[in-house]
């Protein structure tokens, strides 16, 4: 819901997470935007997914 339906939007700079699963865990780790709650389901191969999939948004 933070981050709006489409990534491709670029809503809350989620695409600062494209290929870089430790931007996306850090800010999880930091409670960026309030991320803080997620510490406890977000793996870390949930992390290389995301950020996997944020490389190509607009699929």
């Amino acid at each position: 819901m933070c981050h709006g339906i489409s990534p491709a939007d670029n809503r809350s700079k989620i695409l600062a997470g494209a290929n870089s699963p430790t931007t996306i865990t850090n800010a999880i780790k930091n409670n960026v935007g309030g991320m803080g709650f997620l510490k406890t389901t977000i793996s870390t191969t949930d992390a290389n997914n995301l950020a996997a999939y944020l490389t190509t948004p607009g699929l």
